[in-house]
Formats: structure tokens, sequence, C-alpha cells
């Protein structure tokens, strides 16, 4: 994949056809994502979500690096406090990924621009959403996040739950997603 000049395409395999999909170049999908209508921006989001979710390796390095060039990450950072919820969520899926060391080897640039446009807050207020989609994300990009010292330093001081050292590292999502506490056994078990 070439940085933003080019089209970015997606593996056919994952598109279920015999050709690669051709999608519109990074910068055209960053630059709809600031567009004054939710639906438009919710759709490049969505649209850059599958590159994404199809970049890794040198594809994802070169995508990542493209996002960055074009202030991507500062508009992801905008995004997550945008007034319609299918635009958190999506730019939720697409920082997810995008801070995944499988997808983007150079994610570490990308999690401190995130920590620099002041992503954290809004990231944090979606943990503590009531919409179970939204925290699952939430904490997906939290998780990729947090392999940053500096946001995982973060974390820590604005507002991650302080979990007990006798409770499983798990039991604070459980309660929040309002899942039994206990797991749940197949008959006969």
């Amino acid at each position: 994949m070439a940085a933003s000049g080019s089209c970015a395409r997606a593996p056919a395999q994952l598109m279920h056809t015999s050709e690669p999909q051709t999608y519109p170049k990074t910068s055209e999908l960053i630059q709809a994502m600031r567009s004054a209508d939710a639906g438009e921006r919710a759709d490049a989001l969505a649209m850059l979500s599958e590159v994404v979710g199809s970049a890794y390796g040198e594809a994802g390095a070169e995508l990542g690096e493209a996002v960055r060039q074009a202030g991507g990450v500062a508009l992801l950072a905008w995004l997550l406090a945008d007034p319609y919820d299918q635009v958190q969520q999506q730019a939720l899926l697409v920082i997810g990924n995008l801070c995944s060391d499988s997808v983007d080897p150079n994610s570490a640039a990308t999690k401190q621009q995130l920590l620099y446009n002041g992503a954290g807050r809004s990231l944090l207020a979606c943990v503590f959403s009531d919409d179970p989609y939204m925290l699952i994300l939430a904490c997906g990009a939290l998780q990729n996040l947090c392999y940053d010292r500096d946001w995982a330093t973060f974390v820590v001081e604005h507002g991650a739950p302080h979990a007990r050292v006798d409770q499983p590292p798990h039991l604070h999502l459980r309660l929040r997603l309002r899942l039994p506490l206990r797991p749940l056994l197949a008959p006969g078990l």
C-alpha cells in the first residue's frame, strides 16, 4: 500500500470477491471525516476501518504513517467526542486497530499523537458509556493503547476503576457489562 497519494486496497479474500476492493485515497477519507454531515463522517470512518482492518506489516506501517501525516490522528481524537454514537464507535474501531502493533509496527507514534491531541478523556468517557458496544470498542482501544507507558499512566491517573488485588482483572469489565460474576458452564460440566 502506498502512502496517502494512492488508493488503498483490501485483500480480495477479505472482501469475498475475485478483485481487490479499491477505496478512496487515505487523504480523501480523512477529508470526508471532517464533513459536517454525521452520516458522511461515519461512512468515511467505516471505510477507513475496513482498510485498517486489512492492513498488516509494511502495508499497515504505510497506512499508519499516511494517517499521521494527513492529520488523521488529531481528527480521530476529536471524533471521540462527536455527538453521534455511530461516529464515536467507528472512531474507536479505527483507533483500536491503528494502535495495534500487529497492524502498524510504528503504532507508538499514533499512540503518542492521540495522547498529545487530548484523546484520553474522551476515550475514558466512552468506557463509562451505557452502550455495551461502545464499552467493548473503548476497552479494545485501551487494551492496545496501554502497551504505551504514558497511556497506561494516564488511564490509572484519570479514572480507571481501581481493582483490588484479590479480584480478577476482568471483574470491573464484567460488572460494567452486567455479566454474571461466575462463568456460565455448559450442562454436565
